[in-house]
C-alpha cells in the first residue's frame, strides 16, 4: 500500500470512528475521495471537522511515526480550503509529510 492509500484508509477509519458513528449523524459520509468534508450542505459541522481533523492527526501520527498540525494557519487562510473533500485532505497531508521528511 502506497502513502496515498495509507493516508486514505486512515482518514476512512476516523470518519467511521469520529463521524458516522455518531447517533446523530442521519447519513454516513461516504468513503469517496470525492465526499464533501466541509462547505456546502453535505459537509460536517464544525465540531465534527475538529472531531476528524484531530483524530487524522492522532492516526497519521502513529501510521507514519511523525507529527503533522493539520490546523495550522496557514491551512485556514489558504483561499482553496484542504478541508473541502477526502482528496483535498490526502493531498494536504502528503504534502506536509513530504515537507516534513524533506522529500
Amino acid at each position: 500500500m502506497d502513502k496515498r492509500e495509507k493516508i486514505i484508509q486512515v482518514i476512512y477509519s476516523v470518519m467511521d470512528e469520529e463521524i458516522n458513528s455518531l447517533p446523530s449523524r442521519k447519513e454516513p459520509l461516504k468513503k469517496s475521495e470525492d465526499t464533501v468534508l466541509f462547505g456546502g450542505s453535505d459537509g460536517l459541522d464544525s465540531l465534527e471537522l475538529v472531531n476528524l481533523i484531530i483524530g487524522v492527526e492522532e492516526e497519521i501520527g502513529d501510521v507514519f511515526e511523525t507529527e503533522i498540525a493539520l490546523a495550522d494557519e496557514s491551512a485556514m487562510s489558504e483561499e482553496n480550503s484542504p478541508y473541502r473533500t477526502v482528496q483535498t485532505l490526502t493531498d494536504y497531508i502528503i504534502t506536509l509529510l513530504e515537507a516534513d521528511s524533506g522529500d
